[in-house]
């Protein structure tokens, strides 16, 4: 399958394929897909944590764990959705459908929280990040998917599994 990259690049591409005039009129592209994972991962103290240290520091910690989240994502053929903040948001099951989106998402968290425990302790010298945790959400079932227009076109997510964001 397509790496997230790729797919975000397809999907750019063949927006920008039609006349924006004709992209005004048209139905937006959106498919169903009924058997999905989405995983919500958040740093537990980030508030009170990032209220005493510099931006840089916070850029820092978030670029490095989810960086190692992405890597880890790749490998287990799970999808980026997006980030928010301290919140990481990824998905089994759409946009490419897995029969095993429940298990590849519980795998993917676990391996998640294990890479955060790890890089809150290698960060601690620097950042003092030894009392961080991470806080992990799972949530199955059915979700619309398909692509917000624009000048930054991007695949989203909207359902009942998508909410608990």
């Amino acid at each position: 399958h397509n790496s997230n990259g790729e797919l975000e690049d397809s999907v750019v591409h063949s927006s920008q394929e039609y006349p924006e005039n004709h992209l005004l009129d048209s139905v937006p592209i959106a498919d169903d897909f009924n058997n999905t994972s989405i995983m919500f991962a958040d740093i537990s103290s980030f508030t009170h944590w990032a209220s005493e240290h510099s931006p840089i520091q916070v850029f820092t910690l978030l670029e490095s764990l989810f960086y190692e989240f992405d890597c880890i994502a790749n490998k287990m053929g799970v999808y980026k959705l997006s980030t928010v903040g301290d919140c990481y948001i990824a998905s089994a099951g759409v946009p490419y459908p897995q029969k095993d989106h429940a298990i590849v998402i519980t795998e993917f968290a676990e391996c998640c929280r294990q890479k955060a425990n790890e890089l809150f302790i290698e960060l601690s010298p620097k950042l003092k990040t030894r009392n961080l945790g991470i806080r992990i959400g799972i949530h199955s079932g059915p979700v619309t998917a398909g692509v917000l227009r624009g000048d930054k076109a991007r695949f989203d997510i909207f359902g009942g599994a998508q909410i608990l964001g």
